[in-house]
């Protein structure tokens, strides 16, 4: 009987296993985001028909996670890759000079080249709150001024070259700013730089391509395909269908011995109490 019972427990933990295992759960795609980037992100899975999730991660600083479903996971990244989401960002003013960041006082060419660094992270910062810029990267190139010259030479002047990633905003692949606009912004936020030494760079976002695509299914495929995933179905729930059965049988069978085995207790019980009357 004790088998019969360990038995059944083994099949009923059997099915729950597959039961579990058949059922997608989601995965992170995204952790560590602000609520902005968290935001973007979330719009652009569903206007795809990803349904995804923003689950708050508490902190120092509050993060954000992004879920979707285990089987939505490989297109949702293939469409981050594409779109270039989320967008990195440079560190800025805020994060070379941190508020209480001071210590030893730094060394003129490392103060040169913080700012240098500050500077071209808030270039680029403010190159991404254009629309339709998806990455922005600058180099800005400042003159040393304490070197000394022959006065017949002449002074090298600042220079900065900017590379933008745009989406376009019509067929013919047009950005939703001119390199014009571009390099004056970027010269009024430079001193001494003149918006003719900036050059610009911009290309359309191209989506990655993947080695080895897959062909479009033919209709003939199609139908193959929705009969073989039918037919697995079906498998799948005669295999359920038949443990859940069997586990049954054995549980009756369990039952029904239990019921003889007592049965014939009190039968041995009442022999040997007429045995001790007589």
């Amino acid at each position: 009987m004790f088998k019969i019972v360990r038995l059944l427990n083994f099949y009923l933990l059997c099915v729950a296993a597959l039961l579990i295992s058949s059922c997608g759960g989601q995965l992170d795609i995204l952790s560590g985001l602000n609520e902005n980037d968290a935001n973007q992100v979330i719009v652009l899975l569903q206007s795809k028909d990803i349904t995804a999730s923003k689950i708050s991660v508490p902190g120092r600083t509050v993060t954000y996670t992004i879920k979707v479903g285990s089987s939505d996971a490989q297109d949702a990244l293939k469409l981050l890759v594409d779109n270039k989401l989320p967008k990195i960002k440079s560190a800025g003013l805020a994060e070379v000079y941190p508020v209480g960041g001071g210590g030893l006082i730094p060394s003129p060419g490392q103060e040169k080249a913080q700012m240098m660094m500050a500077l071209q992270g808030e270039i680029e910062n403010m190159l991404l709150v254009l629309p339709g810029i998806v990455q922005a990267r600058a180099v800005i190139v400042l003159p040393d001024p304490s070197i000394i010259r022959e006065r017949s030479t002449t002074a090298p002047q600042t220079t900065a070259s900017i590379a933008v990633v745009y989406n376009p905003i019509d067929s013919k692949g047009t950005a939703s700013v001119s390199t014009d606009d571009i390099k004056y912004l970027v010269a009024s936020a430079v001193p001494e730089l003149s918006p003719s030494a900036v050059t610009v760079l911009m290309a359309s976002n191209v989506p990655v391509q993947f080695s080895s695509p897959k062909p479009a299914p033919s209709p003939t495929n199609t139908v193959a395909t929705a009969s073989l995933v039918d037919d697995r179905d079906d498998s799948l729930l005669l295999i359920f269908g038949g443990i859940a059965a069997g586990g049954l049988v054995l549980g009756v069978l369990a039952l029904l011995r239990a019921i003889v085995l007592r049965s014939r207790l009190r039968r041995l019980e009442r022999h040997a109490s007429d045995a001790e009357n007589i």
